[in-house]
């Protein structure tokens, strides 16, 4: 693995997004990615908070820390989702990233359920994390090969460990 290098700045590298952390990608059906979904605009500090329809769902995203000494952190997934927006007279495709749970909390979007996203994506969401935590746990013995390989990399195992050898 590549170390950073010396001229890198500590702030750059707290900077990472989900993106940084996507360790399994389920594409969307795009003859079925129809339904719109609302999503947050702005406010993300919670002051002036919008919500903003019309996002259609791309890709599906399975993120998770394996950076971690102690083993992968919880899987979670993320929507990678688009819009066609004005600007200058002409259209431009918007992207965002936006958490399922997040989505999923809104009414607008009740029918971006398990039914529906196991039509769009293929799989369930239970199967997405499964799959998305056989692949950080790939990438965690990739990037820490001196560990024990018959240790679990469960979050909570890791933990666990921690206590141990405190």
């Amino acid at each position: 693995m590549e170390k950073p290098k010396p001229t890198q700045n500590h702030e750059q590298e707290q900077r990472k997004t989900p993106e940084d952390y996507v360790v399994a990608t389920f594409p969307a059906d795009s003859d079925i990615a129809k339904c719109p979904l609302t999503a947050i605009r702005s406010g993300q500090d919670g002051k002036g908070v919008r919500y903003d329809g019309g996002w259609i769902p791309g890709d599906m995203l399975s993120v998770c820390d394996t950076d971690s000494e102690e083993g992968i952190g919880p899987i979670e997934l993320f929507v990678k989702v688009h819009k066609p927006i004005k600007v200058n007279g002409g259209h431009v495709e918007a992207e965002k990233i936006v958490s399922l749970k997040k989505l999923q909390s809104r009414e607008a979007n009740k029918g971006f359920n398990e039914s529906y996203i196991e039509d769009l994506y293929g799989k369930t969401p239970e199967e997405m994390i499964e799959e998305g935590k056989e692949a950080a746990e790939q990438i965690w013995r990739q990037k820490h090969p001196e560990s024990d390989e018959n240790e679990s990399l469960a979050p909570e195992a890791g933990l666990e460990k921690a206590i141990e050898k405190a």
